[in-house]
Formats: C-alpha cells, structure tokens, sequence
C-alpha cells in the first residue's frame, strides 16, 4: 500500500466520524420537531436524554456504520493477550484515576477559557434526570455503541499503520465526539486506554464491560447516593454519610490509579505490523500527514470545532 490508499482509509473513516456527528444533530432536530408538531413536552430532562440517545444509537450509529462498511483495509495478524483478574483491577483504578485527573483538567480548562454561561453537560444529567433513563443510556446502551464505533470500527481499519498510532486516534477521535472541553480531556484519555486494551486483548467486550462499568461508578451509582441523601429523617443522615465514604473511596482509587499509571507505563508494550516494518523511513511528520491530510479527517475536525465552540 501507498500513502494514496492511507490516505483513503482514514478519509472513510474521518466521513463516517462527521456523519455520525451530523446524523445525530438532524435527527434530534428532526425528532424536537415532531414533538413540537405532536404538542408533546420534550423539556423534561429525561425526555431530552432519551431523544438525544435514540439520535446517536438508532439513527447516526447505523448511518455511520454504514459509511464504514465502504472502508475496505488490510487486516494484519494480531497478538492477543489474556489478563488475569489482578491485571484487570489495575488497569480499572488507572481508568478511575484518568478520569478524574481528565475531568479536572476540562473543568480548569473552561473555567479558564470557557465564557461563563457553558455548563457540563454530565452535571446537567445527574443532577436532573432519573435514576432508570440514566442507566439505560449511560450505561446499559451508551458503551455498548461507543464502544463498537471507535474501538471496533474505527481502530480495525487503522490498525496495519500501527497499534500505537491506532490507539492514539481512536481516543482523539473518541474525546472529540464527545463535544466539549469538559468531557475531552478525560475522554481522550479513557479512549487510548481503552484502545489499549482492544489491541492487547482482541475483544471489544472487554472495553465495553469496562466503558459500562467506569459510567456507572461516576455518574449512576453517584445519582442514588444523591437520591438516597435527600430522604428526609434519619436514612438521609446515612444517605449523606454513605456519599462521602463513596467520595473519599473514589478520590483515593483516583490517586491510586495516576500512580499506578505512572508505575506501570514503561510495560506498555506495541507490536509492529507488516506496514510498519516495510515502512521504516515513515516519520512522525509524514505519519501525521496521512492521518490528518485527508478531506474525511479535516471535514471531521471542522465539524468538531464548530461543535467545541458552541460550547464554550
């Protein structure tokens, strides 16, 4: 292969990056519309997380795995690997720990560059909607479709210009879906790792089980401790005292895992492919020229920032 058909893979895969950003955004208007037609109430938080999700899940994914489909790319021999459960409570506080270290940097990021009326989409979500939509759509279903669309569809096409590479984009492409700068950084973040763990393991459920299982202890199981310390009486008191033993629990697995992340980062280990080994003048300066000097990947980009500065 040539840098043309380099090229070309990551112009398909940028298009279907953007289309499923545009699907999502017409068919949520598409969908307010008709609740505007029908004089149905869409203002209810649940109602507009439910329509956001059926945009995204039913609509813009199938649309977008569709222009994926288009996509035809060499497939190269994989090493896969089988972690044992130890392995996988690591890797599981280092995501703890990456997330809060990510959302933290997103919150000083708009509190320095932000214009003072943007708001965290999350906060809006466990603050204002119910227990039952939350779970169905940030955990039940939400990992399921994110996980399929940027580790499986998006890395399996990439993988044969390198696993590193292939990690890198995939939690770039991941963090910029997401739309703003309070959820970048950490989502970038928790993307390479998960990518990480396509590569290494082979198996997308591997991410997905994680991907469900980080969205529950940050944002669901937050929401019932919430709840449960607003009951009035003496099951609020233990509601309360429950969250701050969940928070002092959650801050310390957060600095357990930025340490384990620094302890353990020199044992990450990529495999070359075939297209790296006949490619060994490839630099990085050209590498980024075949990945972002494409009409699919600039288009995504562009559609990304106008996104981002709607948010800010």
């Amino acid at each position: 292969m040539n840098e043309r058909d380099w090229k070309r893979i990551f112009s398909r895969v940028g298009l279907a990056c953007a289309g499923f950003l545009i699907f999502a955004v017409l068919a949520q208007y598409l969908i307010a519309g008709i609740f505007l037609a029908l004089e149905l109430d869409f203002v209810d938080m649940d109602i507009q997380l439910l329509i956001g999700s059926v945009a995204m899940y039913l609509i813009a994914f199938p649309a977008a795995a569709g222009i994926f489909r288009t996509v035809s790319y060499p497939k190269p021999e994989r090493v896969c690997e089988k972690w044992s459960w130890d392995v996988w409570a690591v890797v599981f506080l280092i995501c703890v720990g990456t997330m809060m270290a990510g959302n933290l940097i997103g919150r000083g990021f708009m509190l320095l560059f932000g214009s003072g009326t943007s708001s965290n989409a999350v906060e809006e979500i466990v603050e204002s909607s119910s227990l039952p939509v939350a779970f169905l759509t940030m955990v039940a279903t939400g990992p399921v479709v994110e996980e399929l669309l940027m580790r499986k569809l998006v890395i399996d096409r990439i993988l044969i210009f390198g696993e590193k590479t292939a990690v890198i984009v995939s939690g770039f492409f991941f963090g910029l879906l997401h739309g703003n700068f309070y959820q970048f950084f950490y989502a970038f973040a928790l993307g390479m790792i998960f990518g990480y763990i396509y590569v290494r393991t082979g198996k997308v459920r591997n991410t997905i089980i994680l991907h469900m299982l980080v969205n529950f202890m940050g944002s669901v199981l937050l929401m019932g401790l919430l709840e449960w310390g607003s009951l009035p009486g003496i099951m609020g008191i233990m509601g309360i005292l429950v969250l701050l033993g969940y928070e002092l629990l959650y801050l310390g697995a957060s600095v357990g895992g930025m340490v384990l992340l620094i302890v353990y980062w020199k044992k990450l280990h990529f495999y070359q492919t075939p297209y790296e080994w006949s490619a060994p003048a490839m630099t990085v300066k050209k590498r980024l020229g075949i990945i972002f000097g494409n009409f699919g990947v600039i288009f995504f980009l562009l559609i990304s920032l106008v996104e981002f500065a709607f948010s800010l």
